[in-house]
């Protein structure tokens, strides 16, 4: 028969209360408390699931379980845990709870509606009224930066993949949708492996801050591509003589970016603490002809706009355009 053993080999059953729970407290959840985060992920899965089984009305033990449910993207699980353990919660504690907020989050992955928009509103958000039981939970919840493809934070979290290829960071700008669901208003750079139009799945809790109109606001970490935009992302080597000229063209498409502008390369430090303006390795410093665009469209639509845009002008000129993300 399979026992289930903590790293020292001994059956978790045959450990006392005491023990048990000593064990579980000495588990570091942090992806590099060490270099065997798979195993420390497996133990405290089932150390909770031990505890569960011993303490099942100790709503913290089926958060916990809920919660590494959530960081293995098992979203049936981590719903079901989720759910136990707001349920061991009086009702009137309820408000502000993790517990709902990962109930929400695991409901919106699974596209389960009617147990997202309790959760969000046991939690104490107001939304609009849903016309139908069924239909998304879908609002304005202003603007807000997302870190795409971010890094593993905790023991059994995987790298972020699209199509089974892990892609590199970016951070970029979203139209919140609801607590969860967040819309990409940017062109990513195609090694983000993400298009404009894209919509995430994001975690509640930011991990450093960017600011937007003098404010300073957190930024998300994606955890899953939720929905695929059917836009591709090109590129467009274009001359522009001066920053109105290239301003003129991004104004003409319907998603446009002189990423010579816009991408700013940070190091760790400031891309997951506060941002500080200046502090990048790309920003110009004189201006360059040469920019390179960034657009969201069919490649026909694009190709016209650019050919009329460097028509109109002296000294404009476009010089290719590639399909990079398709």
């Amino acid at each position: 028969m399979f026992r289930r053993r903590d790293l020292s080999g001994r059956p978790l059953p045959e450990l006392s209360d005491r023990q048990l729970m000593a064990r579980y407290r000495s588990v570091h959840p942090e992806i590099d408390a060490d270099d065997n985060p798979q195993g420390r992920a497996e133990l405290l899965a089932a150390l909770a699931e031990e505890a569960t089984r011993r303490r099942p009305d100790d709503d913290s033990f089926w958060y916990d379980r809920g919660m590494y449910a959530k960081w293995r993207a098992d979203w049936a699980h981590s719903a079901e845990f989720s759910r136990r353990a707001l349920e061991l919660i009086p009702d009137h504690h309820r408000q502000e709870q993790p517990a709902a907020w990962n109930l929400g989050i695991a409901a919106t992955a699974l596209r389960d509606w009617p147990t997202a928009r309790a959760a969000w509103e046991t939690f104490g958000l107001v939304l609009p009224c849903a016309a139908l039981p069924n239909e998304a939970v879908t609002a304005d919840f202003g603007p807000a930066p997302v870190r795409l493809n971010a890094e593993p934070r905790f023991a059994g979290q995987e790298p972020l993949s699209i199509d089974g290829q892990v892609w590199e960071t970016e951070v970029v700008w979203t139209q919140r949708l609801c607590p969860a669901r967040a819309q990409i208003v940017n062109v990513p750079t195609p090694q983000s492996g993400h298009r404009f139009g894209d919509i995430v799945l994001h975690d509640g809790d930011p991990v450093g801050s960017r600011r937007i109109d003098g404010q300073e606001v957190g930024v998300f970490n994606e955890i899953m591509l939720w929905e695929r935009s059917t836009v591709p992302t090109l590129t467009a080597q274009v001359v522009a003589p001066a920053p109105d000229d290239v301003e003129e063209l991004t104004d003409l498409l319907p998603a446009a970016e002189d990423w010579g502008q816009t991408v700013r390369m940070l190091c760790t430090a400031c891309s997951e603490g506060n941002a500080v303006p200046g502090h990048d390795h790309s920003a110009d410093e004189v201006w360059a002809p040469e920019r390179e665009v960034g657009i969201s469209a069919e490649p026909d639509e694009a190709r016209e706009v650019l050919e009329r845009w460097a028509s109109d002008a002296e000294g404009r000129a476009v010089r290719a355009l590639e399909v990079a993300l398709n």
